[in-house]
């Protein structure tokens, strides 16, 4: 199965990837253009203590990308806050 069987544009994908050896990072992407992913970085640097960075793909638009596992709770934020529903969440990875 390829990677672009998981795109889909209405929804928010979250996934972790191995960094190197037992780190991970975690990526979101899928977020409407409607969200200020600039602001949401920021929260999320600020609420799970960790850095991140804001990349853009052609691909996917734009990524943003946290140090460790951070896939529980990006998930609980979407669904606390309203942005998206359990079912228009896709979680990849670890």
């Amino acid at each position: 199965m390829d990677e672009d069987d998981f795109f889909d544009t209405n929804k928010i994908t979250v996934q972790t990837k191995a960094r190197t050896g037992r780190k991970l990072m975690t990526l979101v992407y899928g977020l409407g253009k409607e969200y200020d992913t600039e602001k949401i970085l920021k929260h999320f640097q600020k609420t799970f203590h960790c850095t991140g960075s804001l990349v853009k793909d052609e691909k996917f638009g734009e990524v943003i990308t946290l140090t460790g596992n951070q896939k529980q709770d990006i998930i609980r934020f979407f669904i606390t806050e309203g942005i998206a529903t359990i079912d228009n969440i896709i979680a990849k990875g670890v």
